[in-house]
C-alpha cells in the first residue's frame, strides 16, 4: 500500500468539492479510486463476493447521497469506512432477524405459532411492489435495465457480468451504480 502525499489529499478534496456540486466525473473518480478498499473491507466481513459487491454499491450510493454533509476536516476514506461498517451492521441485523424467525422453534411452538406463509393480502402487496419496480425498470435504457437485471435479479457477480457484456469491471461498477441511482430516482418521482 502506498503512502498518501499532500497532493493526493488535495486531489481528493477537489473531487469531493466537485462532487458536492454534483459533478458526475468527480463521482466516477471517487468511485474508482475507493472501490477496491471498500469492497475488500466488506468482503472480509461478509465472506461472500456478491454480498460484498452489493454492499459496496449501496455504500457508495449512501455516501454520494450524503456527500454534502461530509466534513473535510476528516479523512474521506474513514468516512466511507464508517458508512460501509454501519451498512454492513444493518445488513447483518436484517439477515439475522430473518434467520431468527426460523431458529429455535420447538415442535410445540410450531403448532402454536401463526403461519409465516404469506397470505393472499401479503402476496398482493408484494406483487404490487415488485410490479412497480419492474415497471420503472422498463423505463430505463436497455443497457441499464440489462445490467440491473443481471446483478440484482440473476445474482451474477461483477466478473460474470463483465464477461457477458464485454465491459471492463471498473466501468461496470460505475454503470451499475448510475443505473441503480436512476431507477431509485424514477421510483421516488412516481
Amino acid at each position: 500500500m502506498s503512502l498518501k502525499t499532500p497532493l493526493d489529499d488535495l486531489a481528493i478534496q477537489d473531487l469531493i468539492l466537485r462532487g458536492k456540486n454534483n459533478d458526475q466525473q468527480a463521482f466516477q473518480e471517487l468511485f474508482s479510486k475507493f472501490w477496491d478498499i471498500v469492497y475488500h473491507f466488506l468482503l472480509k466481513r461478509t465472506n461472500n463476493q456478491h454480498d460484498a459487491e452489493l454492499l459496496t454499491l449501496e455504500t457508495f450510493t449512501k455516501a454520494f447521497d450524503k456527500l454534502s454533509s461530509f466534513d473535510s476536516r476528516y479523512q474521506f476514506e474513514s468516512w466511507l469506512f464508517a458508512i460501509a461498517r454501519n451498512h454492513h451492521i444493518d445488513y447483518t441485523r436484517k439477515i439475522g432477524k430473518m434467520q431468527d424467525l426460523h431458529s429455535d422453534i420447538t415442535p410445540h411452538q410450531l403448532f402454536n405459532v401463526p403461519s409465516e406463509v404469506p397470505n393472499a393480502e401479503d402476496d398482493l402487496i408484494h406483487k404490487e411492489k415488485l410490479d412497480e419496480v419492474l415497471n420503472h425498470l422498463d423505463k430505463l435504457k436497455e443497457d441499464q435495465r440489462s445490467l440491473l437485471e443481471a446483478f440484482y435479479l440473476e445474482d451474477k457477480s461483477l466478473k460474470d457480468i463483465s464477461k457477458n457484456f464485454g465491459i471492463p469491471v471498473n466501468n461496470l461498477k460505475v454503470k451499475i451504480f448510475r443505473s441503480r441511482k436512476k431507477l431509485l430516482q424514477l421510483i421516488e418521482n412516481a
